[in-house]
């Protein structure tokens, strides 16, 4: 059956690639066409997984050398930016045909690279595809014609190593630390998965063996390491058992030294040296049963050999380390800006700004005074309160309430968990006093004009009186 589907917002494409195979060290003719296709869809922000549909040739019979090196030219078709697309080829070896093709939930798109009617292979498929998601009542797939990409660069990929005839065995084993999983990753455990009838043994480095590893801080954790390893290992074969280890100590042998019935070790060409000391380790340990080398190619690297430069998990998290450094750098620069702008502010300007921003987060008025001081340039009309208008001492009482106003409203606002709920009590009964205080000369706004002239009356007449002698 087809594995579970992936979250909703996962969308796939799936590529048709009919086979014809080539002469050793050239390029297969489908390779071109591949590259653009990969191309379209890392173009595509929507798509995160493209199948990659062998049909016919040699897909159809067990894991071959030739298989292995065509498998790593259509992973050297992927551009530098798509090094962690998650591609995942489909073989009908692997128990694949179009019928489970059209069952696969996340699957939304159809890559072609040639017209359906180009190749009897590729419209067989495209039609029983179609067929299989009208009958399970699913949408049916937008189809899309890529043009033709710069293949990969023509390399010499040594065949040495590999032994000739069918690579099946029913127990093999596969290690490393599988750090952001890229096309040199999924090389290793397609194979891993191609070439095993049974069980698959998954050895991940432990985060200890890692700590001393550059830049180990973006390391992905053991748990995600594995669960991402395994889950690409049962999607290319889902038929297979995947049992997972923790690699926690470097002079410990694997289990491929220990176990009689892993018949088979798959490793990258630059590690034949260790995978030749596990079969002396294997060898010291009394094990007679053979243990086959399955080597894999290198993915982006200019040469097969074991100093070339290649991608790697190392290279990615450097990459992220300088953009992470990029982003923290211009952020520094923006809050430097920020705090170099407050401390040329003037201090009254400053205190203004913090009162109003604590009464908006309290969700209180704009202290009077504020308000005042941002109306005093406009024409002063009939009806002006007595504050606009009058004692200047008013004002200055107004003022100094203010800037109590925002000392009590910032004490009550940032008060610390804990606090004992008397001091609150009191605190808040204060601010509402100087909330009265605050809205007081807002009252006589709203007096008819005769109330507001007798008011004055009455206030110069209690001037009049105060300037007398006393009694």
């Amino acid at each position: 059956p087809p594995p579970a589907a992936p979250p909703f917002s996962m969308r796939a494409a799936l590529i048709p690639i009919p086979l014809a195979f080539a002469p050793r060290d050239t390029l297969p003719a489908w390779s071109s066409q591949l590259a653009g296709a990969l191309e379209a869809a890392l173009a595509c922000s929507t798509l995160s997984r493209v199948y990659l549909y062998f049909c016919g040739g040699w897909a159809a019979a067990p894991l071959t050398k030739e298989s292995i090196r065509a498998l790593s030219i259509a992973y050297d078709c992927l551009p530098p930016a798509g090094a962690q697309l998650d591609v995942v080829p489909l073989l009908p070896s692997a128990g694949w045909s179009p019928s489970c093709l059209g069952s696969l939930a996340d699957l939304s798109t159809l890559l072609l690279t040639e017209a359906p009617e180009a190749c009897p292979e590729t419209e067989r498929a495209v039609s029983e595809l179609a067929e299989v998601r009208r009958v399970a009542n699913l949408p049916p797939l937008q189809t899309v014609i890529t043009p033709g990409g710069v293949p990969p660069p023509v390399m010499a990929r040594p065949d040495a190593g590999n032994p000739d005839g069918y690579l099946e065995y029913a127990r093999l084993a596969v290690g490393g630390t599988f750090d952001r999983l890229h096309a040199g990753h999924r090389l290793l455990l397609a194979v891993s998965a191609l070439a095993s009838a049974h069980t698959v043994y998954l050895g991940v480095t432990g985060d200890e063996l890692l700590a001393k590893k550059a830049n180990a801080q973006l390391l992905w954790p053991f748990e995600k390491r594995a669960a991402v390893a395994a889950d690409f290992i049962r999607l290319v074969k889902p038929a297979l058992n995947v049992e997972v280890s923790a690699l926690l100590d470097p002079q410990a042998p694997p289990k491929a030294a220990t176990m009689a019935e892993i018949s088979a070790l798959v490793i990258s060409r630059e590690t034949t040296a260790g995978g030749a000391k596990v079969v002396e380790m294997r060898k010291a340990r009394g094990i007679d049963a053979p243990l086959t080398l399955v080597l894999v190619d290198l993915v982006g690297a200019a040469s097969q050999s074991s100093d070339a430069m290649k991608l790697s998990s190392s290279l990615l998290r450097e990459v992220e380390a300088v953009a992470l450094a990029s982003n923290v750098s211009s952020e520094d620069t923006k809050r430097s800006a920020s705090e170099r702008e407050d401390t040329q502010m003037p201090r009254e300007t400053k205190i203004r700004r913090r009162t109003d921003e604590t009464c908006a987060e309290l969700g209180l008025p704009r202290p009077a005074a504020h308000a005042a001081e941002a109306t005093e340039k406009q024409p002063a009309s009939d009806h002006q309160s007595m504050y606009d208008k009058g004692d200047k001492r008013e004002g200055r009482i107004n003022h100094r309430a203010s800037y109590a106003f925002y000392a009590v409203a910032s004490h009550v606002a940032f008060q610390p968990r804990g606090t004992q709920p008397t001091a609150r009590v009191v605190a808040g009964g204060v601010l509402l006093v100087l909330k009265l205080l605050l809205e007081v000369p807002s009252w006589f706004s709203t007096l008819p004009e005769g109330s507001v002239s007798n008011s004055r009356a009455q206030l110069d007449h209690a001037k009049g009186e105060a300037s007398m002698p006393a009694r």
